[in-house]
């Protein structure tokens, strides 16, 4: 078997034999079950490797980066949060950005 390519996601995470061929399983599980290319009994590890290859707090990104991301995430089902449940995107009103800058009592 050859691998050329790699999802994007994945590109960046230090290479572990383990996950890979729990990748393949799930692939070669899932075209049994028309419509369920993946099994996703192995959610956990996915998020596991989803969070890893994460852009991670305080890391500097340039301008072309965020506006990929913001971009890339305008196109998900649910944006709104990672696969732990740690929020993505908060909503704030013009008066609480006002009182965080200290514009308004």
């Amino acid at each position: 078997m050859i691998v050329r390519a790699v999802p994007q996601g994945l590109r960046d995470m230090p290479s572990d034999p383990a996950m890979f061929r729990m990748i393949l399983d799930s692939l070669i599980q899932g075209q049994a079950h028309p419509g369920h290319p993946i099994t996703w009994i192995e959610e956990p590890l996915f998020a596991m490797a989803a969070c890893k290859a994460a852009i991670k707090a305080y890391r500097p990104m340039s301008q072309h980066e965020m506006v990929t991301l913001l971009h890339e995430m305008a196109y998900l089902e649910d944006p709104r949060g990672c696969p732990h449940g740690r929020p993505t995107l908060i909503r704030l009103s013009l008066e609480e950005v006002d009182r965080r800058f200290g514009r308004k009592g």
